[in-house]
């Protein structure tokens, strides 16, 4: 069971976050009750590809404690204006996706706000705005005042109005074009059968 949540490998790409890699990291230790020695081996193995050759480049008193080499890793990934920066362009531009809920993008979006330190109207403003457009339009017809209205205004709002882009709509859609379609046709029938001149 304890396996399911290890923490992930870690490869020092731009678009990962090192901050919440580091934080899963030691947290999966602390479960574990893994000492100093422990972790610092765990950490040499999960660290692979660009961060693995860093990894092999460090000094020798960087790699000698477990501490040593966080402070090391810190000072070579966790570049806070880096991810300033990553999580100002994403907040502006993030949309909740057809298959995330609500509370799992206003969760990501408050993470991204904390990152860059922005204000609670700030991102309200930034949430509403990459929302499905249903539930933007109810939470913003709420007049919300907070994050926690914005919750669950957004809560009530994914389960009582409609997203117009499902794919369940669509199909209906569809569906009532073609029924139409058949009722029109019948229609002409009928109307040509009244005109027909009877012998």
């Amino acid at each position: 069971m304890t396996e399911n949540f290890h923490p992930s490998i870690f490869n020092g790409k731009a678009e990962e976050d090192a901050v919440e890699w580091l934080k899963h990291f030691e947290n999966y230790c602390a479960f574990k009750g893994f000492d100093e020695n422990k972790k610092l081996a765990l950490i040499k193995v999960l660290l692979v590809g660009n961060a693995a050759t860093w990894l092999d480049t460090i000094s020798a008193t960087d790699l000698a404690t477990f501490a040593a080499c966080k402070a090391a890793f810190e000072a070579r990934f966790k570049s806070r204006d880096m991810l300033k920066y990553k999580s100002a362009r994403e907040i502006f531009t993030r949309k909740q996706g057809p298959h995330k809920s609500a509370d799992k993008f206003i969760e990501t979006m408050r993470k991204l706000a904390k990152a860059i330190v922005v204000t609670d109207e700030m991102t309200i403003f930034a949430i509403l705005a990459g929302l499905k457009p249903n539930i933007s339009n109810y939470v913003t017809q709420k007049k919300t005042a907070n994050l926690e209205e914005l919750m669950t205004h957004a809560r009530v709002a994914e389960l009582t109005t409609v997203d117009q882009n499902t794919a369940q709509l669509q199909e209906l859609k569809g569906e009532i074009r073609r029924l139409s379609g058949k009722i029109m046709a019948a229609d002409s029938r009928q109307q040509g059968l009244r005109h027909c001149p009877s012998g």
